[in-house]
């Protein structure tokens, strides 16, 4: 088995997780269908019709835990991805159905994050939901940090 080359640089990481991210929320992907995105806009300020699809928001929030073994400081980080989604349903729906949009959407990130991508290794730590704040739009909020496969947890 070949062994898959260490994504240390955030950018290449990213490179990594959007296109996988994307895929999986395609048309024809493994999830319901949603916008993803590395562009973060005002939740009111978003395309309606891409609200009632729902929208996934990827940022690069912060890198940590490098290594300070000797020819590898600075390596081996984790990252910090802060995943938003936007949602919004009917003016005249239930509270709880945005509840439910929102739930169905962390839902379907968890799994995404179960199933791996090549070269990374994720730790999903949590994710936050709107409380039915803002009907008719709703929001998530998740952190997940990204290692490589071999990165060990002190």
């Amino acid at each position: 088995m070949a062994m898959l080359p260490k994504i240390e640089r955030i950018d290449d990481r990213l490179a990594v997780i959007v296109p996988a991210l994307t895929a999986a929320f395609d048309a024809n992907g493994t999830y319901p269908f949603r916008h993803v995105t590395r562009n973060r806009n005002e939740l009111q300020q978003q395309d309606e019709a891409q609200l009632e699809q729902g929208i996934i928001i990827v940022l690069a929030a912060a890198e940590s835990d490098y290594s300070q073994q000797l020819g590898k400081v600075a390596r081996d980080g984790k990252l910090e991805l802060v995943l938003i989604g936007h949602l919004r349903v009917a003016e005249d729906a239930a509270k709880s159905e945005i509840e439910d949009r929102e739930i169905a959407l962390i839902e379907d990130l968890k799994s995404f994050f179960r199933g791996g991508t090549a070269g990374l290794s994720y730790q999903v730590n949590e994710f936050r939901s709107s409380l039915q704040l803002y009907h008719p739009y709703g929001f998530i909020v998740g952190s997940v940090l990204i290692t490589n496969p071999t990165h060990t947890q002190s």
